[in-house]
């Protein structure tokens, strides 16, 4: 049985999100910041295509808009060191 594709869709918002992503103490900007991901991938297209990547621009947002509670995910939720990043990339 397949999954429809708008579920992936989804999921992947949501890891990118995850991995990119802060708002301490400040649930409601998380679930902001999600549901304009989604809704963002059905508004801003054009032709059946995104415009923008709906994620960062959800993130570009919240960002803006948020006054400084909310921020891009911190250096040291890697560990501080360069080395998981290039793991990742090389992944």
């Amino acid at each position: 049985m397949r999954a429809p594709l708008s579920l992936f869709s989804g999921v992947i918002s949501g890891l990118g999100l995850a991995l990119l992503f802060s708002a301490p103490g400040n649930g409601w900007l998380m679930l902001l910041v999600s549901w304009l991901s989604i809704t963002g991938k059905y508004l801003v297209t054009w032709r059946g295509h995104h415009l923008y990547n709906p994620t960062n621009l959800a993130l570009v947002i919240v960002l803006v808009l948020s006054g400084g509670q909310a921020a891009v995910a911190p250096a040291y939720q890697w560990g501080g060191a360069w080395q998981p990043v290039a793991l990742i990339f090389a992944l």
